[in-house]
């Protein structure tokens, strides 16, 4: 729990917004990280290179678009860190963030 706790508060840091709920289907973009760290996009397997791709599509068709990266609690604050980036970078502006077991 600390451990999503501290990637919150980097995320407010860096500027994304968070909400509860996306309202439309069209504007959302979903992560997956699991607990051995394989990523998902909209459950698609991919890595950081191909989420970063995926991310500016998606920035780019719907900039109000809000990305929900769902992580397993046994993911490192690494692997969390290094998709938020991408997603920043994205141009993706609203971000929700769901633990796991």
């Amino acid at each position: 729990m600390k451990n999503i706790l501290t990637v919150l508060s980097m995320v407010l840091l860096m500027g994304l917004s968070t909400s509860v709920y996306a309202k439309d289907t069209a504007k959302e973009f979903n992560v997956t990280v699991s607990a051995t760290g394989e990523i998902f996009v909209d459950g698609a397997p991919s890595d950081i290179e191909g989420l970063k791709q995926s991310a500016k599509a998606k920035a780019a068709a719907s900039p109000d678009a809000t990305a929900t990266v769902s992580a397993n609690k046994a993911v490192s604050k690494e692997k969390i860190t290094a998709v938020i980036d991408a997603i920043k970078l994205s141009g993706l502006k609203k971000a929700n963030f769901v633990s796991t077991k």
